[in-house]
């Protein structure tokens, strides 16, 4: 796997002839990793009282850096002892760095959405997401199943209005939003923008 890979904190991900884990020491150096950042704690912190875990202390930071020309196939982290509620499929698709942001808010207000309100608000719902890129051009489908039945607001709130805006105007993109008796139906089109000479972030499960 082409990826550069920073660890900091307590522990750190590593690999080698017996496999992938968790390891206090630094194979290259030989020493502990160096220590977490405040940067790095307050935006963890920030993101578990989000995702409903309020007291969650972080001791490890694994950061990935991908360039042009990585090799990382389609992956997710999901809890084993859970069905797998999320669906991910499609390919590696390069963002250049001023669009990796903006994406990463839309996503987060339709998960928002989706805990709260959706399919996954739902013990049995399920979510699946597939985007498609080429010739600097994304697609992106967001499929909910399984919630109670919604139906569209009657106006626009602030989710829905930040997802349009950064779409349409940040990646010069479309959007489709429909409501059905089983979830959200949201698909997206949009600019990349990533060059072969730029470093871009990987979009992938």
């Amino acid at each position: 796997m082409s990826v550069a890979m920073l660890n900091t904190g307590t522990l750190g991900w590593v690999s080698d002839v017996s496999g992938y884990r968790y390891d206090p020491i630094d194979p290259e150096t030989c020493r502990p990793w160096p220590p977490l950042t405040v940067e790095f704690l307050t935006l963890a912190r920030r993101a578990a009282t989000m995702a409903g875990y309020k007291d969650f202390t972080p001791d490890a930071c694994l950061v990935n850096r991908y360039a042009h020309g990585a090799r990382l196939t389609l992956h997710q982290d999901i809890d084993e002892h859970d069905p797998a509620r999320i669906q991910l499929d499609g390919p590696t698709v390069l963002l250049g760095p001023r669009l990796a942001q903006p994406l990463a808010l839309v996503l987060h207000e339709l998960m928002e959405n989706a805990l709260a309100h959706g399919a996954l608000s739902e013990a049995e719902g399920t979510l699946a997401v597939r985007w498609r890129g080429d010739n600097g051009r994304a697609t992106l489908g967001w499929q909910e199943h399984g919630s109670k039945a919604i139906t569209a607001p009657k106006r626009s709130g602030f989710g829905i209005g930040t997802i349009e805006g950064v779409i349409k105007r940040q990646l010069g993109g479309s959007v489709t939003l429909s409501w059905t008796q089983s979830g959200l139906n949201a698909n997206f089109a949009f600019n990349t923008e990533a060059s072969a000479t730029q470093s871009a972030y990987e979009v992938t499960g």
